[in-house]
C-alpha cells in the first residue's frame, strides 16, 4: 500500500468524474437520438399508412365511379328497352282502335244495308198487298 498526495488524488476523482459525465452525455446524446430515430419512424410509418389508406381510399372510390358507370349504364338500356316496349305497345293500341272503328263503320253500314233490305222488302210486301 503506497501513499498518494491529495492532490493527485483530487485530480484522479476529478477525471473519474469527468469521465462518468462524458459518459452519460454520450447516454443522453444516444438516447436523444434513439428518440429522434423512432419518431422519425413513427412518421414514416403514418405517412405510408396514410398513402396506403389513400391509395386504397382512391381504388375504392374509383371501384364505386365504375359500378355507378355500370349501373347508370344498365339503368339507360332498360329505360330504352321500355321506351321501345312502349312505342310498340302504343302502336298495337293505335292498331286495334283502327281496327275497331272499321268493324264499327262496316257494322253500321251492314246494319244501314239490312234497314234498306228490310225498308225495300216491306214496300214491296205493301204493294203487292194494294195490287
Amino acid at each position: 500500500f503506497f501513499f498518494v498526495a491529495p492532490s493527485r488524488m483530487f485530480n484522479g476523482h476529478a477525471i473519474q468524474v469527468e469521465r462518468e459525465n462524458r459518459r452519460i452525455s454520450r447516454l443522453l446524446h444516444v438516447r436523444q437520438r434513439e428518440r429522434e430515430v423512432a419518431k422519425q419512424a413513427s412518421q414514416n410509418y403514418r405517412r405510408m399508412q396514410q398513402q396506403v389508406l389513400n391509395g386504397a381510399l382512391s381504388a375504392s372510390a374509383e371501384q364505386w365511379e365504375q359500378e355507378k358507370r355500370v349501373a347508370l349504364t344498365r339503368l339507360q338500356q332498360q329505360i330504352e328497352e321500355e321506351e321501345v316496349r312502349l312505342g310498340e305497345a302504343h302502336r298495337a293500341a293505335a292498331e286495334c282502335e283502327r281496327q275497331q272503328e272499321e268493324r264499327a263503320a262496316k257494322t253500321q253500314m251492314l246494319r244501314a244495308k239490312a234497314r234498306a233490305a228490310e225498308a225495300q222488302r216491306t214496300a214491296q210486301a205493301v204493294e203487292a198487298t194494294r195490287a
